[in-house]
């Protein structure tokens, strides 16, 4: 069994709420299912345009995507 890490809140918005899990990952999680097709869009369209956007430093996040059980 894996080791648990301990989960807090770190923020919310209109559409997701944050929670920090452990000291190194933060979930952000959408608050309704028509919010997760807004996530699953960033998620096709980020990794495309990221390329061409002027920012530099920056480190590509790991993202899991879970769904939920019908």
């Amino acid at each position: 069994m894996p080791a648990a890490l301990p989960i807090s809140p770190a923020g919310e918005g209109a559409d997701n709420r944050m929670y920090r899990l452990g000291d190194q990952l933060l979930m952000r999680l959408p608050r309704t299912p028509d919010n997760a097709k807004a996530v699953r869009k960033e998620q096709t369209w980020l990794p495309t345009s990221a390329p061409h956007v002027p920012c530099r430093g920056l480190v590509e996040p790991d993202v899991l995507e879970i769904r939920p059980n019908p």
